[in-house]
This record gives C-alpha cells, structure tokens and sequence, in this order.
C-alpha cells in the first residue's frame, strides 16, 4: 500500500473511544501532510482518483459481505427514489419551482433501473464510500497521497459509488451549496483525470461490468443526493443542517442542474471512457 490507512488507537482498556469529560474522543497516529478542500490543479484528480481506486485493489481479497454495513443502504438508489415518492404524496402544496424540480427527480426512473442491473452484476467490495477531495492528505508537496482517512464509512458497495462521489464533488464547477445556478456544469477535463486515474488503480480487478457501470457513476451519487436534499426538503429540513427553510432545496436544485449537465455530456463521458480503458460499450 502507498499510502497510509490511519486507524484508532487502542486505549488501555482495548476500546477505539476515550471517555474524558463526558465526550468520547479517538486518537490516530499523525500524518505529515496537507488536507484540500478543492483541487488546485487537475493532477491532484488524478492523484486522488487514483489512490482510491489503489485502496479498492488492495481490498479485493476481502469479503465485503462480512463488512458491517455502517450506514444501511446508504448509497441504494432505488430506496432513495422510493423515499422521495413518499414524502411527495404527503408534502404540502409545492411552489411551482418546487415542483419543477421534483418532476425532473421523479423523471429518473431509467437510471434507477440501470444503477439496478449493475447492482445485480456488479460484486460487492471494499469501498471507502465517501470519497471526497478532503478525506485524503497530500504529502506536504502536494505531489502524492499520503492517506486515505476518514474510514467510518468503511463498507461493503460498488466501484461506482467511490468513482462516482469524486465526479460528483470533484468534477463540478461549483460547491453542492452553490446558487450559481449559469455557472454549474461537468468539468470534462477534470472527469478526464478522474477516470484516468481511478481506472489506473482498478484496472487489474474490475470486471467489464464494473467498468461499464463508471458510465454513469456520477449521475447515480448525483441523483441519491439530489433525492436526498429534496426528500429533507419536503419532510421540513429534519436530517441536513440548514441556515434558511430552502437551503435544502437549492441543494437539491444545485445537484439536479449539475445531474442535467453530465446527462448532456454523456457522449463525450462515453468518448473519454472508450480512450481510456479501452474497451468497448
């Protein structure tokens, strides 16, 4: 491994947590290095991509079903729709714009039925399942990773969940929070080193299917938290913390518009995956 996986420390009881002054605190060994909180140049998608792809090899041998499954059904996207069409049936009268935005969810019945038969022929694996840009440390150069942190989300899940948060995080012009709304879109360029790079790290393990299923990788950890915005928006803001009442639904209007711009980007997406794994779809 090239790179550090930090995990707890064991206290001497042989407990991961330390209660001291009524607070539970863990404690990890110190990794020289530096946290981003955004790309500053797209090598450092590369790098990232790449080093999350490297963990899902090195993980291959283990068996992901005898992972405890620490958030249930955290990326399912089909429960995650089914959520939504829910709290729509008992959501109050929506604005016109409010339901604009829930037409175009509800519009996604299709990639709930392709993430579907790639959940059925795709394994299970080790994935880290939250694959942001801040949950590495670069070396103090910012040339390599140092570590892969944040484990909590540690799990059994598909190749397509990790892949597709860093298109989701990475590749977009603008933060989820963003009201840039002219502003939003895929950076195909950045998308370009994202898959150059976590293909490069699973190329050795992935079956076709697996491969086939980064296709859409970004638009399935889009749409999920699209749905999950909106499904909080429409249930009164009870699960994401919020500084306004619509600060969910511009969440979720945020990811909708960025979902819209890698479905119209799909032929170039298919253009940039035949080039570099050199398959065919």
């Amino acid at each position: 491994m090239p790179f550090a996986l930090p995990l707890p420390r064991l206290n001497e009881s042989r407990d991961s947590l330390t209660k001291f002054e009524n607070k539970l605190f863990r404690l990890f060994d110190f990794v020289n290095g530096e946290t981003l909180q955004e790309i500053q140049k797209s090598e450092q998608a590369y790098l990232a991509a790449k080093a999350y792809g490297v963990f899902a090899s090195w993980a291959k041998d283990i068996d992901a079903h005898q992972m405890q499954e620490s958030i249930p059904r955290f990326h399912q996207l089909d429960w995650r729709f089914e959520n939504l069409e829910k709290a729509a049936k008992e959501a109050n009268i929506l604005s016109p714009e409010e339901q604009e935005v829930l037409n175009f969810y509800l519009l996604q019945k299709p990639l709930v039925e392709k993430y579907l038969e790639f959940q059925a022929s795709c394994p299970l694996r080790i994935t880290h399942n939250d694959t942001k840009i801040n949950n590495l440390i670069f070396s103090e150069d910012l040339e390599s990773i140092a570590a892969v942190i944040d484990l909590d989300t540690l799990m059994g899940g598909l190749l397509l969940y990790d892949f597709g948060d860093l298109v989701r995080t990475v590749a977009c012009s603008e933060v989820e929070t963003s009201q840039n709304w002219d502003q939003l879109s895929l950076r195909p360029a950045i998308f370009e080193e994202l898959l150059k790079g976590y293909w490069e790290g699973i190329s050795e393990i992935a079956s076709k299917e697996e491969a086939k299923s980064l296709l859409i990788a970004g638009e399935v950890m889009t749409c999920i938290m699209g749905l999950r915005f909106l499904t909080d928006h429409l249930q009164g803001n009870v699960y994401y913390k919020v500084q306004y009442p619509e600060q969910n639904f511009h969440r979720a209007k945020n990811q909708m518009i960025y979902l819209k711009s890698q479905q119209d980007h799909a032929e170039e997406i298919k253009s940039l995956w035949n080039k570099i794994t050199g398959l065919k779809n």
